[in-house]
């Protein structure tokens, strides 16, 4: 799952943990 947050992709890991891309 991705998503932007203040212009910043954010991903879910495997585990559920957030990712900054």
């Amino acid at each position: 799952i991705f998503c932007l947050v203040n212009g910043r992709i954010v991903a879910l890991d495997s585990a559920g943990s957030i990712v900054w891309k």
